[in-house]
Parts: C-alpha cells; sequence; structure tokens
C-alpha cells in the first residue's frame, strides 16, 4: 500500500479522541491534527515516497496535495490549534517547474465534529521539470503567517512504471520494485493466475489505467506435453491455435511495448501450472517484397524470464524477483546419469575441468552439504520424474525426487544457479497447498536462479543445449543466460519449416526452456580444484 493510502486509512480508522465541541465564537479554535500527503490523479504516474517526508514526482502531470484534519487531544504532540477565521494556504519554495494551482482553502470547524475532515490542493510539474526540488509547506493564516506541515519534492525524469501500479496490482508484483529499471519501457510485466479453469492474465505498464486484463480459457493439459507419443507437428499447431484463439490483446500489448523499445524484457508472474509456453506467443513481421506476415515468437525477440511465489524455507518470507546484475561465478558440482542418457558425453566434455562429479544422488546431497564456499552452480542432467499413466510400484524412485528431497538450505547470498536438464524439470502443478514442482522447492531452499524443462524433450537436443550452455559459461566473461535462450530459440526460428519433421522438432524443444531468475544473470564457471571429471 503506499504510504499516502496508509496515511488516509489510518486516518479513517484512528478511534475517535475526546475533544470539547468547538464553540460558536469564531476566535475560539480546535486542536487539530493535520497530516499532508501527495497523491497522483488520473492517469498520473503515482507519487513515490522512498523516504519519510520526500515525495518523487514524474514530469508533466497533475497531483493532488491533500490535507487531512482530525480532532486531537489537548497534549498531542504536533496537533495545531485552527480556527475559522485563518484560511489554510499551499507556498511552493523552490525552483520554477512545479505550480500550485490552488493555494487556498478555509477550514470549517463544524466538520471536525465528524471526527475527520479533507481540503485539497493541487500542483502541476511542467514537463521540463525534471530534477526540480524544493520545499512544499502548509501554512495557517491569511498571510501564511505560521508554517503548519512541510513536504520535500523532487520532479524524477525516470519513474520506473510499476510505481504507477494499482493497490491490486502492487499486491501482485512479485518483484523487488527497488531493483526496477529507471527506464520504463525497459520491462513489461505478465502476471498469471488461475481459477476455475481459467487463465487470468494481466500486463503492466500500459499506456492508458494501471494493467491490461484478458481472461482465458485454461488448457486442460500442458501444451507442451500432450497425451502418447510426442508429436510435434501436434504441438506445434494446438500452441499457435491457442495463442491466435485467446490472446490477442495480449499480443497488441506486446507490440506496443517491442515498438517503444527493442530491448525489453518480459517478466512472467506464473501464479497458475505450467501448461503455457508464453515464449512461443508469436507477434506479426512484415516479410519485404511480399503480403505475407511471418509470425516472430516473443521469446527469439526479448529477454523472457518467469518467477513464481515461493517463501524462503530459513527466513520465512516470500522471496521477490531481484531485476539487478547477478553473477555467479566459480566451479560446479554435477550429476550426471551417463548410464542412462546417450548423449551424456556432451555435456560431461563441456564440463570437464570446472565441475565436482558426483555419480549417485546420495553422495551429491553429501557433497553440497559440505560446501564451504560459494558455489556457481548445480547441474543435473537425467530423466525426468512424471510418467504416462498408472506409475509403476516396483519402479525406482526418480532420481530428481530424491536430490530435490535431500536438497540443503543455503543462505539467500550465498545459492547458486541450477541448471537440472531434464524433462518436466522446469514445470510447476497444484497441489494441496498451492503451486509447486521443482522450481519452487529449488528457489525456496538452495538456488538463486533457476533453468528447467517445461516437457518432455528429445535427449540429443537436451544434451546439445546443455554442453552449448556450459561451454559458453566457460568463455572469458562468462554468459548471460536469459539472452543464451533467446538466442537458441532465434536460431531455431530462423531455421524452422514447419513442414519438416526435423526442423521442427528443433524449433519445439528448444521453446520448453524456461528460466526462473534475473534477467540479468550471469554465469562463469571457472577450475575447480581436485578430482574433476
Amino acid at each position: 500500500m503506499s504510504t499516502g493510502m496508509s496515511l488516509i486509512q489510518n486516518a479513517i480508522s484512528r478511534p475517535a479522541v475526546s475533544v470539547a465541541p468547538p464553540k460558536s465564537s469564531a476566535s475560539v479554535g480546535v486542536r487539530t491534527r493535520v497530516e499532508v500527503v501527495v497523491l497522483a490523479s488520473a492517469g498520473a504516474p503515482a507519487a513515490v515516497e522512498p523516504e519519510k517526508g520526500r515525495f518523487h514526482l514524474a514530469p508533466g502531470n497533475t497531483f493532488s496535495v491533500r490535507v487531512l484534519l482530525s480532532p486531537a487531544g489537548q497534549d498531542e504532540a504536533g496537533a495545531v490549534e485552527l480556527t475559522e477565521a485563518e484560511p489554510l494556504s499551499l507556498v511552493w519554495d523552490g525552483a520554477p517547474g512545479i505550480q500550485v494551482q490552488r493555494e487556498a482553502a478555509s477550514v470549517v470547524l463544524s466538520e471536525l465534529e465528524s471526527r475527520q475532515s479533507t481540503r485539497e490542493f493541487w500542483l502541476k510539474t511542467e514537463p521540463g521539470a525534471a530534477g526540480v526540488q524544493g520545499r512544499l509547506s502548509l501554512h495557517r493564516g491569511s498571510l501564511g503567517t505560521q508554517e503548519v506541515r512541510a513536504l520535500e519534492l523532487h520532479v524524477a525524469a525516470e519513474l520506473a512504471a510499476v510505481w504507477s501500479l494499482s493497490e491490486e496490482l502492487r499486491e501482485k508484483v512479485r518483484v523487488d520494485l527497488d531493483t526496477a529499471p529507471k527506464d520504463p519501457e525497459a520491462t513489461a510485466f505478465l502476471h498469471i493466475e488461475s481459477t476455475d479453469q481459467q487463465l487470468r492474465l494481466h500486463w503492466f505498464p500500459v499506456k492508458a489505467g494501471s494493467s491490461g486484463k484478458l481472461v482465458v480459457p485454461e488448457p486442460s493439459r500442458n501444451l507442451l506435453d500432450p497425451l502418447g507419443k510426442p508429436n510435434t507437428e501436434k504441438i506445434f499447431d494446438n500452441v499457435r491455435t491457442f495463442f491466435r484463439r485467446t490472446c490477442g490483446q495480449l499480443r497488441g500489448w506486446l507490440e506496443e511495448r517491442v515498438k517503444a523499445r527493442k530491448e525489453v524484457t518480459l517478466i512472467i508472474q506464473e501464479c497458475a501450472e505450467t501448461r503455457v509456453p508464453w515464449e512461443m506467443l508469436e507477434l506479426p513481421s512484415q516479410k519485404e517484397q511480399s503480403l505475407a506476415l511471418e509470425p516472430i515468437p516473443i521469446g527469439a525477440l526479448i529477454k523472457v524470464v518467469r518467477w513464481l511465489r515461493t517463501v524462503d524455507a530459513i527466513e520465512g518470507e516470500e522471496i521477490p524477483l531481484r531485476l539487478e546484475r547477478k553473477d555467479w561465478s566459480g566451479h560446479a558440482m554435477s550429476y550426471v546419469a551417463a548410464a542412462e542418457l546417450k548423449h551424456a558425453e556432451q555435456e560431461l566434455k563441456a564440463l570437464k575441468g570446472c565441475h565436482e562429479p558426483f555419480d549417485d544422488v546420495e553422495t551429491l546431497g553429501k557433497g553440497l552439504r559440505k560446501v564451504s564456499k560459494p558455489l556457481a552452480m548445480l547441474f543435473v542432467a537425467s530423466h525426468g520424474q512424471l510418467q504416462e499413466g498408472e506409475p509403476d510400484p516396483n519402479a525406482s524412485e526418480p532420481a530428481l525426487t530424491r536430490i530435490a528431497r535431500n536438497l540443503p538450505m543455503y543462505p539467500q547470498h550465498a545459492r547458486p544457479l541450477a541448471f537440472i536438464n531434464a524433462c518436466h524439470s522446469g514445470l510447476l502443478q497444484r497441489d494441496d497447498l498451492g503451486i509447486a514442482g521443482l522450481p519452487e522447492k529449488f528457489l525456496g531452499t538452495f538456488a538463486g536462479a533457476y533453468l528447467g524443462v517445461m516437457g518432455r524433450i528429445d535427449e540429443s537436443i537436451a544434451a546439445a543445449i546443455g554442453a552449448r550452455i556450459l561451454e559458453a559459461a566457460k568463455g572469458k566473461d562468462g554468459v548471460c543466460i536469459p539472452e543464451l535462450l533467446r538466442q537458441v530459440r532465434k536460431e531455431a526460428f530462423e531455421k524452422l519449416d514447419a513442414s519438416d519433421n526435423a526442423s521442427r522438432r528443433a524449433y519445439v524443444y528448444k521453446f520448453m526452456y524456461v528460466f526462473y531468475g534475473t534477467p540479468e544473470a550471469y554465469l562463469k564457471l571457472e577450475p575447480a580444484g581436485g578430482s574433476n571429471g
């Protein structure tokens, strides 16, 4: 809740103070509590107050200065005695750029008998006022003879668009707003909730209003993982059909964001089961010398990351996504199920020299508990958890299940990046307590970022992508994981021939990778000491 709204609600809910009713003589005053807040008018970015008494305003907008008056006890500190014989006035003391549009208002003492009264003033910031700062003071008396309250104001050139969110959306935001980019065009948010077989989408910022809203049917199953034998032709068609029939408004908003700034980042806040590959939503693009429009998936155009609601196992509080740069530098620990995976040699080769390998998940768990210095990455390549049909009671427990159950808890500042290269490792599903899955478990206990796979993926393609990411991380400057994923998707799109099975398979499988973490996540793998495979 914003500071201004908090003050207003507190004033409304404050218990009545026992005071004497105002007397008939105009010269006799009433002890009054006075509070002043700055609020945004309709359509303006909300005023923000990161520190007490200092409001930051956007240039070229109109703001309301609201004075809250309520009865005070005779001995209450800071209260003032107001009479009907004197008005309240607002005075700006600072550089040109802020105009007080309504400078005075009268006091009606009889209104205080109802416990609260408000007076409205108006400010206007000029379009070129960025950087202007000064003091706004409220005075009593026709000549402004006594200052009652004062605020510090600053006109900020770059107010992040998230500050203008409604209270409803602020409650949905899973991001640490203090780390959001200053450029309001740099970040776009898509919030997803599921209720009653429907997906409720909120996207922001938008040009008019606080957010865009859309309710679409929730697919009965993960669109990338239909029943039966994997059929990428069916997957490809189902995904395109879903977006075409349900997400036209969302597509239009994304088009606007990309046109405004090509390097925009999309943050997907996922509070639903993972059933839709949002990275595959396509935007139309005009071909040269052709009437045909060529659809381009958003995940190939811009960086796309996801986040979810997860509660920290140590501190007991929800973990917000921080958007600033985060570097993971050092060696890796790994478990690669080489005996089960035909193409595991590619990843083992890429890891050589920079990892501490473990042959089974039990010794991996023990090794993770003995770590004394921050780890850059945990890498796992194995089969996934999910199985079609009834589970086989005689089958051994999946390796990922055992790894997740035995994860140690690390403090947030020491949590590594987790790369789990296995089928369904990036999937979220609903349980009795809400949305859960490997990403939620890892991020709540062990990992600072998480890279996984949405569905059933071809082993050879998974190994090739895993090796490529690991090789890039061994480079001189390391690698930005979300940017490399964008490049992988872009290459798959540029080679896509929807009628060619191999091309289509590569396209679908490369879009299965989802990343939970900051868009500025950098991984730099360095040599590991001792035996490192």
